[in-house]
């Protein structure tokens, strides 16, 4: 869906591919939860396994939630270098990662096995229902349009 502002912004959805593109190239996101019916947002660093999101955490409530089969959502943004913004989410039903366990052994030079030397857990967050626009700014001044 394309959404225009008096021509000044222009935004137009991310295809899914480009999406888990995004999410692939990330190192850090949002991951929201519901903590007592009060939404929360926490920082976590995160990797993608094929079809699966992973991310490490040493928040309770995060690995409670996830052991619940609570629904989860993850957020990241950026800028392009062109000043194009873009953002993208997915939400799933999260469940916790053994990473011990043989079958879901991750490789010596995996980018959380650090986290998870210091406490942190695994949640694995399916990329089933991945949505994302991107944002094109054309005002006076916009960073889209400051020179190069």
């Amino acid at each position: 869906m394309d959404i225009r502002f008096n021509g000044i912004i222009q935004r137009e959805a991310l295809s899914a591919e480009e999406c888990r593109d995004r999410l692939r190239q990330a190192r850090w996101a949002r991951l929201l939860i519901s903590v007592q019916c009060l939404p929360a947002s926490r920082p976590v660093p995160l990797a993608v396994a094929g079809e699966i999101l992973l991310v490490a955490t040493d928040e309770v409530a995060v690995w409670e939630a996830a052991e619940r089969h609570e629904v989860l959502t993850l957020n990241i943004d950026g800028m392009e270098a062109s000043g194009v913004t873009w953002t993208v989410t997915t939400t799933g039903v999260g469940s916790v990662v053994d990473h011990r366990a043989s079958d879901e052994t991750l490789p010596e030079n995996h980018p959380l096995l650090p986290y998870l030397a210091y406490g942190a857990r695994l949640i694995a967050l399916p990329l089933t229902l991945v949505a994302g626009d991107q944002t094109v700014w054309s005002f006076p001044g916009s960073p889209a349009l400051a020179p190069e």
